[in-house]
């Protein structure tokens, strides 16, 4: 199981982004190279290994996972983490792989994608900015992979963003400067089905969007930089972040999709047109009420943060939205039809009981659905690890209970009605560490 935190790098990013409760080490075959990958599987167990790979790591050396996703029913995708080093003293590097399932070997990249070798690229030697990876991952069913950071030079300094991976941004030298952009902590920048926004508190969403559509061309260049800002939605009106808040916005070139928690208890699903950068004002942008649910916001008085999620279906019609409260510790969750505009909630305060806020790892479905890793024998086995499913029925297992032998779970992921587990250990007397993905049978 795997702390659930935002991926901040700092210098001590390295000891607290893969900090879990695990099993014990990975225990080596009898007579096998320290080098050749073990099964960290017990037997009968409802998964099954899917890749595989080992590597000489220092005492606090580990592995972890980016994100994983699959293209056209057989591709998985993936970008693992690796820290050789470990502590304060190495960088996180990024490796990206693609693996057949029906053979499960590895296949080629495409021509143009890119490779990860580490986030030095990113890493400024100017200590006084601060630095937040916002978004590395996979655009859903895709093997287009994205990374955003964000850095900040406060308390008089500007905000930038820098995009990489396989989307580019020209404008303004590659980043975004201080004419558009303020707080570095006023923003959260999301990965939707197609394209990445940035929301400001309290009423604007900016949107990194493509001018090529997916999937061709491969590399998605001339990405520009949209904007929407909002005074009223229907009957609710902002007056200054008091009575409405943005949680996201599925953008698009044309009508975009705008979520928001208001005041009056309702999250409530918007519809507008996002239009080129302003260079000076506020301009507001039209918006259209579509769909509502009642829902009560978890901040006191309308002020604070919450982190949500998404997770679509292969198509990208319906998406399922989940909003986390740190406060009480508990997940909303609502599944939303972009074709019929259908909005519904799921799961209303629902909590790990079986795992750990700290330690556990999570994943989603389109239907509002949560997959987390807890404790065996419904929480009551604090030596085993099992993954549960919360849905309005209540709490149910997926796959066998107590199915790891070693090892921990650093990264959970529902693709296609399966659910995928990714597994790091250190082998039993030595100081070689591996990485396994399991797949759901």
């Amino acid at each position: 199981m795997k702390k659930i935190q935002t991926f901040i790098i700092s210098a001590l990013l390295a000891a607290t982004f893969f900090s879990s409760c695990k099993k014990d080490e990975i225990e080596p075959d009898i007579g096998n190279n320290a080098y050749d990958p073990v099964n960290v599987l017990r037997d009968n167990a409802d998964f099954e290994h899917v890749w595989d790979t080992t590597m000489f790591m220092q005492t606090f050396g580990h592995y972890g996972m980016s994100d994983m996703t699959i293209e056209n029913d057989h591709l998985l995708h993936f970008v693992f983490i690796e820290n050789s080093i470990g502590g304060v003293n190495g960088y996180p590097s990024f490796y990206r792989k693609s693996v057949d399932l029906n053979t499960k070997k590895e296949v080629p990249l495409p021509p143009g994608a890119k490779q990860y070798p580490n986030l030095k690229n990113f890493i400024s030697t100017n200590g006084e900015i601060r630095q937040k990876l916002h978004v590395h991952a996979f655009r859903p069913y895709t093997n287009f992979y994205y990374m955003a950071l964000m850095t900040y030079g406060g308390p008089r300094g500007s905000t930038y963003i820098h995009v990489s991976g396989d989307a580019s941004y020209t404008g303004l030298g590659g980043v975004v400067g201080q004419t558009h952009l303020g707080s570095f902590e006023n923003y959260q920048l999301e990965l939707g089905y197609r394209n990445m926004s940035i929301y400001h508190y309290p009423n604007m969403v900016y949107s990194f969007v493509g001018l090529n559509p997916n999937p061709n061309p491969y590399l998605l260049t001339g990405l520009r930089l949209l904007w929407g800002g909002f005074l009223s939605i229907g009957p609710h009106t902002f007056n200054n972040g008091d009575n409405l808040r943005p949680l996201f916005s599925e953008t698009e070139l044309g009508k975009s999709t705008l979520f928001a928690t208001t005041k009056d208890n309702k999250l409530i699903v918007a519809e507008y047109t996002p239009t080129e950068l302003p260079e000076q004002g506020f301009v507001e942008t039209p918006a259209t009420l579509v769909a509502s649910v009642p829902y009560t916001p978890y901040y006191p008085n309308f002020t604070g943060t919450a982190k949500t999620y998404q997770h679509y279906s292969k198509d990208g019609k319906q998406m399922g939205l989940f909003v986390y409260h740190p406060d009480s510790k508990k997940y909303y969750s609502f599944s939303y039809n972009f074709q019929t505009k259908t909005l519904q909630k799921v799961l209303d305060g629902a909590s790990l009981s079986y795992g750990s806020e700290e330690e556990s790892d999570v994943a989603f479905d389109e239907q509002g659905n949560l997959y987390y890793t807890g404790y065996a024998n419904n929480g009551n086995n604090k030596e085993g690890i099992s993954i549960y499913k919360i849905s309005t029925g209540g709490h149910t297992l997926v796959g066998t209970d107590n199915f790891l032998k070693f090892g921990e779970v650093v990264k959970l992921k529902y693709l296609l009605g399966k659910m995928y587990v990714a597994v790091q250990g250190r082998k039993t007397g030595t100081q070689v560490q591996q990485l396994s993905i399991l797949k759901q049978k």
